[in-house]
């Protein structure tokens, strides 16, 4: 078989052919949008040719990437300052906790005297009951004595 018209030999194209049709095309894009009404969509950034081999590329993405996720798990980056509503709240709490605390030891306190009142009235009780025994008894080697002739006498 010859070169003939049927022949499925590789054509080659221009730039300007290239750059004519895709003008072309975008022209009957923004006609159709046109005709209905819409906005076309915006049209694709051109991106620029990199003569670097696609596992480069690849790789120059991926460290990208892993940076970026790095940064974001920084130890730093993982606390962010209290708004106003949260540190609100945390004063709520705080100061709920210190009247709870002032409350208790309060109570404690009265307790605290209530007990030392009661001890030290009993403590009085005690001595009061004991004095009489100790100032009636008599002090010395005829205690026995005495204390069996009052009661002898007594009688």
């Amino acid at each position: 078989m010859s070169n003939a018209a049927g022949s499925t030999a590789p054509q080659f194209v221009t730039q300007s052919e290239l750059s004519d049709s895709q003008k072309r095309r975008d022209k009957e894009i923004r006609d159709a949008y046109a005709r209905i009404g819409e906005e076309p969509p915006p049209a694709p950034v051109d991106e620029t040719y990199d003569p670097r081999p696609l596992y480069e590329r690849l790789q120059e993405a991926k460290a990208i990437q892993d940076e970026k996720m790095e940064e974001m798990f920084k130890l730093r980056n993982q606390f962010r300052g209290l708004d106003e509503s949260e540190s609100q709240f945390l004063a709520d709490i705080h100061r709920a906790r210190q009247k709870r605390e002032e409350t208790k030891r309060n109570e404690e306190a009265k307790e605290l005297e209530r007990f030392r009142r009661k001890d030290a009235a009993g403590a009085q009780a005690r001595e009061a009951s004991d004095a009489p025994e100790a100032s009636d008894a008599p002090k010395g080697p005829d205690a026995a004595t005495s204390s069996s002739a009052k009661t002898s006498t007594s009688v």
